[in-house]
């Protein structure tokens, strides 16, 4: 069974076939529709006849499902899949952009490139990278959606510039379950920038993300200027740039875990201001284009108050933010704290701002407990209705299908018509024939039971 290194982990599936001796030459990209990272889940085990290579999940996790010797059920048939590799990208934000964030987008430019090195595509083009709705249009899809489908040309740009400057992908190690911390919010980069840039104030102590050594304390180079390096466990070897001298540097060969300060934040080198500079390096200590992304994870801030930075529990930080009023940026910082703790005491809540599972449980309640029977009862009616936010009166009317609409990614003119019911086909990931059936009917009761609606 052959995955990518980019997946750090992958789930069984029975739901696929055989190429029937065609090599993969393309890459399809999907969006799930969906913000739920249930999905990679619901792909593997569904009964719906539906799955995908991989599932990039909104944390920038690469999910391996069908083996890459194998044909996915993604696109619609063996002449659309059968010489493709699929993923399904889920979500950051709701209808109507269908966003994805700018850690997914480089995971995608990862995958491409590492896919184009092992499948002998060679530099990219827009014909080996492709959205779902641009190989198979027939459905009336709109996947992926209007934020992801222009940026397709910018994945393809920043995979060449992999291929061109970068070994092949590394396997992105893990911290425990979660993805490393980054040690500051906001980080910025831009094309041919080989790290990320954090603008901090001068002196800002600079915290380590997890357990590893000090490597290098030293001044680097003339773009660099003083500089710490630190090897972390089962991970990357991190360059961190442009502070001021070597004070805050521990000695090398110092042990650190996550919160450790490893140096302090400044402007030598080749800098116009205070900033962090950090950047992954290869083993042997060479620049490279690795993604940052691959081991770090935005939504997660080092020395925040908690290694999760105020999220202890596995909802996506985006999600929280929506339901309190916050920027769903994914970043759980001031604002999101503030408008967290404002929340928790509106709902008789301990206002402490950390989102746990009493906060989690009152804000995003179990499921409804429907009968799975596939049949389109009052019940079930009435928990799509919860789902939508629209009054549960059990009856499909205009708002209930406006809403739903809304949700699936079709013109919400509040007609049930075909397309609204192959909009909703392709949210719950069953076959598209565009009726009400027993199928369409089980795949929701199964969504709204887990709250993955």
């Amino acid at each position: 069974m052959t995955f990518s290194v980019l997946a750090t982990r992958t789930l069984a599936t029975t739901k696929h076939s055989d190429r029937q001796g065609k090599t993969p030459r393309r890459l399809i990209i999907h969006h799930c529709g969906s913000t739920s990272n249930g999905n990679a889940e619901f792909l593997a085990t569904n009964s719906a006849d539906t799955s995908a290579t991989y599932c990039l999940l909104n944390t920038a996790v690469l999910v391996g499902i069908v083996p890459e010797e194998l044909r996915p059920w993604t696109t619609g048939g063996h002449a659309y899949d059968g010489d493709a590799i699929t993923v399904e990208s889920v979500n950051s934000t709701a209808a109507p952009e269908w966003a994805v964030t700018d850690a997914q987008l480089e995971v995608l430019a990862q995958l491409a490139a590492d896919l184009s090195t092992r499948y002998g595509w060679g530099p990219l083009t827009r014909t080996n990278v492709v959205g779902h709705r641009e190989v198979n249009s027939s459905t009336g899809t709109i996947c992926p959606g209007p934020y992801l489908l222009p940026r397709l040309d910018d994945i393809v740009t920043r995979a060449n510039t992999i291929l061109a400057g970068a070994p092949p992908a590394a396997a992105p190690p893990q911290n425990g379950t979660a993805m490393l911390p980054v040690p500051f919010s906001n980080p910025t980069t831009y094309a041919g920038h080989s790290g990320v840039d954090f603008p901090v104030p001068s002196g800002t102590a600079i915290r380590a993300s997890g357990p590893g050594i000090v490597t290098g304390r030293r001044w680097q180079n003339a773009n660099a200027g003083y500089s710490t390096l630190v090897q972390y466990d089962n991970g990357p070897l991190v360059l961190y740039c442009h502070q001021p001298n070597l004070n805050a540097i521990p000695a090398v060969g110092t042990r650190v875990s996550e919160g450790t300060v490893i140096g302090a934040v400044g402007s030598t080198g080749r800098s116009t201001g205070p900033h962090l500079h950090m950047e992954i390096m290869s083993g042997r200590g060479v620049h490279t284009y690795a993604g940052i992304w691959n081991y770090f994870t935005r939504s997660r801030v080092v020395g925040a108050g908690s290694s999760s930075n105020g999220n202890r529990t596995k909802r996506p930080t985006a999600e929280i933010q929506r339901l309190v009023g916050a920027n769903p940026d994914g970043i759980y910082g001031p604002d999101t704290t503030a408008k967290v703790r404002a929340w928790q005491g509106a709902h008789s809540l301990v206002a402490d701002g950390v989102w746990g599972p009493a906060s989690d449980a009152k804000g995003f309640p179990a499921g409804p407990n429907l009968a799975v029977d596939g049949q389109w009862g009052v019940a079930t009616t009435k928990a799509l209705q919860v789902a939508l936010g629209v009054a549960a009166d059990g009856q499909i009317g205009p708002n209930t299908i406006r809403a739903l609409q809304a949700r699936v990614g079709v013109a919400a003119d509040g007609i049930m018509g075909p397309n609204t019911s192959k909009g909703l086909q392709r949210h719950l990931g069953v076959a598209q024939d565009g009726q009400w059936g027993p199928d369409t009917a089980r795949a929701l009761q199964v969504r709204l039971n887990a709250g993955t609606f």
